[in-house]
């Protein structure tokens, strides 16, 4: 076995000799479930445990500023085996095909499998471009910092093309914004089967659609497309022409969960209990994206990952060493959409979800927004050094 905190070989795993404690995903939820796993194992004294954080890539992004890439800016990377150095946490570069419940392992398409003790299922979210006939084919994703970059690149060679970006929620508000201020000679358009901004609470969904036409953007709502192709996107009352397609309509969670087993609702996050642990195997916790959480807002998102994440982890850490678990706390403070680089739309929430009467705009939005996804950066990395830095509002009081 490597030394704490360093990278098993991406060409190699291997197992660990003690009680291993596998985290799938190296997103938020996986970040966070890593680092508190290996702090409930260390407060509990438990010697010989591994945990092995397991991903497809060594390079960690800010999910939450792909819409920034997609518009051709630069956003820092880092390295998990860095950000995991001298811990206890250890990483494993590859892809998973498969989870053996049975038999308690992680399988990988051309390497020998990882096989554990607790499995913390932290496998994310893609697009559901897949569902839409032309779609995987004729329009773009921000599914990884690859695609994100296609778009950017697409872009240049239409400088003066239409961009058209399909979905109304946070995503595409986000994205459209931010491709109209970077890229003026565009003319972009978003299309939504329902209210731009659907997620936020009326009168912040009117603020974000009057900066969204402020910037150029010709917004199309009640406008369900059903397939896209070369140049074009088709609905039920004709077509809308454009250079570039972008798909941020939906997301679903990976199929892992659901090709191996695990109860999942018929969207397929795993069914869990209040401590995040799975209801038909006791053995996985999961969190994230692909965890059936009630959240305010969206169904996915970075912040329900966070918290999702480190709860997860740290019942895994604790179910390992005999140690009662906890049930999840989360509450919430405000949700936030970014209107372009210097503004935003901020909804103040109840800890419960429900809106305030208060909501922030322009640049005192944009400041809380970003002091916020800064924080959650730094956490990433300082929850090596400082173990439980990181802090979410908690569930309100009965």
């Amino acid at each position: 076995m490597k030394k704490e905190g360093s990278a098993i070989s991406s060409t190699q795993p291997q197992q660990a000799p003690g009680a291993v404690i596998a985290v799938l995903g190296g997103g938020y939820a996986g970040l966070f479930a890593a680092h508190r796993a290996a702090r409930a194992v260390i407060k509990a004294r438990r010697a010989g445990v591994a945990v092995v954080l397991v991903d497809s890539g060594d390079t960690w992004q800010e999910r939450t500023r792909w819409h920034q890439i997609a518009a051709g800016e630069t956003v820092r990377s880092r390295s998990r085996a860095h950000i995991f150095r001298g811990t206890r946490v250890e990483t494993v570069t590859g892809t998973v095909t498969g989870i053996d419940l049975d038999g308690r392992a992680l399988t990988f398409g051309d390497r020998e499998p990882l096989a554990f003790d607790l499995l913390v299922y932290a496998a994310g979210s893609r697009s559901n471009a897949a569902v839409i006939p032309g779609a995987p084919a004729h329009a773009h994703t921000l599914d990884t910092e690859q695609t994100s970059k296609r778009i950017a690149v697409a872009i240049e060679g239409h400088p003066d093309g239409r961009v058209l970006i399909a979905g109304g929620g946070l995503t595409g508000i986000q994205t459209a914004a931010q491709i109209a201020r970077r890229h003026p000679g565009v003319h972009v358009m978003l299309v939504s089967s329902g209210a731009i901004g659907h997620e936020l609470p009326g009168p912040a969904q009117e603020r974000a659609a009057r900066a969204l036409t402020g910037l150029g953007i010709e917004i199309v709502e009640k406008c369900r497309v059903e397939a896209v192709e070369p140049g074009c996107v088709r609905w039920a009352h004709g077509k809308i022409d454009a250079d570039l397609m972008v798909w941020t309509a939906g997301f679903i969670p990976s199929p892992l969960a659901a090709e191996a087993g695990l109860a999942v609702t018929g969207d397929g996050q795993v069914i869990v209990d209040t401590a995040l642990r799975s209801v038909s195997h006791p053995f996985v916790f999961a969190a994230g994206d692909g965890a059936a959480v009630p959240r305010a807002g969206s169904a996915y998102g970075a912040y329900a990952a966070t918290a999702t994440g480190a709860t997860a982890g740290m019942n895994a850490g604790r179910d390992l060493a005999a140690r009662p678990v906890k049930p999840l706390s989360m509450g919430y403070s405000f949700l936030a959409t970014s209107l372009g680089p210097g503004n935003a739309v901020v909804q103040l929430l109840h800890p419960d979800g429900t809106p305030r009467r208060q909501a922030l705009t322009g640049k005192p939005a944009n400041a809380l927004k970003e002091a916020v996804e800064h924080y959650v950066a730094f956490s990433v990395t300082a929850e090596r050094t400082v173990p439980g830095v990181y802090r979410w509002a908690p569930a309100p009081k009965p």
